[in-house]
């Protein structure tokens, strides 16, 4: 259902889709970089820098649902690059009626769990074994109060900015602005998001009723990109620059 959704991030006080941060995206080759379960790693690019945010889902204008989302991006030729390719823009599969939030209360918790080993691997041979994961234990990340966050939101929605996601469906992610820019889990590592009320969360537990929303995903490692015959021509600057 989420494919039809509009998606845009907050970037220099403006609403931009999802490409690059001089890109609208009418240039021909972009793919669909959504998805819910893993955030794949080309072995030629970087690790990229993320940050937390407010994602909410707005219908004409008004907020429906929050989640946890994240500011996740390589930096390349001058521009923030968003959308990588497949797979490279995680997003929450469970949400927040704002209905039933304490929005005062709000804040982000990060947890990181290593171990998975098969993805670390972004060439399998035929015939390789498939290795055993080692899941080591959950580590707290950090915490980040959600509020000004979600003011911004809401400020964005009611002034000019706003103005393109006026009318149906749409998918927002409003970067904490006070959140520092950090390095992105390696491939082989699982994150999960949580955006709750309730205080300390335990990650070993599925949440709390309807006053949690989780943004959970594998970083798996992938082939180079510039070995794929298929790239479409959009992408080719930030791995040429990305990744020399």
């Amino acid at each position: 259902m989420t494919e039809s959704f509009q998606k845009w991030i907050l970037s220099e006080d403006e609403l931009r889709p999802f490409f690059n941060s001089a890109s609208y995206g009418k240039e021909s080759g972009w793919v669909d970089p959504f998805s819910f379960d893993e955030a794949w790693l080309p072995t030629d690019l970087p690790l990229p820098l993320m940050r937390p945010a407010i994602g909410a889902l707005t219908k004409d204008g008004q907020v429906k649902y929050l989640m946890p989302a994240l500011d996740m991006c390589v930096q390349a030729g001058g521009k923030l690059w968003w959308n990588r390719g497949i797979n490279s823009v995680p997003l929450a599969k469970r949400w927040l009626d704002v209905n039933c939030a304490d929005l005062s209360r709000m804040s982000i918790q990060a947890f990181c769990q290593g171990g998975y080993e098969d993805a670390k691997r972004a060439v399998k041979e035929l015939g390789d074994d498939h290795p055993d994961n080692e899941l080591g234990p959950w580590k707290k990340l950090w915490e980040a109060p959600a509020a000004k966050g979600i003011v911004e939101l809401v400020e964005t929605l009611s002034d000019d900015k706003g103005a393109c996601v006026e009318k149906g469906y749409h998918i927002i992610v409003i970067p904490l602005p006070e959140e520092p820019l950090r390095e992105a889990p390696d491939a082989g590592n699982r994150l999960r998001l949580c955006l709750s009320a309730a205080g300390a969360i335990d990650p070993l537990q599925d949440g709390i009723e309807t006053t949690y929303s989780e943004l959970n995903v594998l970083f798996r490692a992938t082939m180079p990109g510039n070995e794929s015959e298929h790239m479409p021509q959009v992408y080719k600057e930030l791995f040429n620059l990305a990744g020399s």
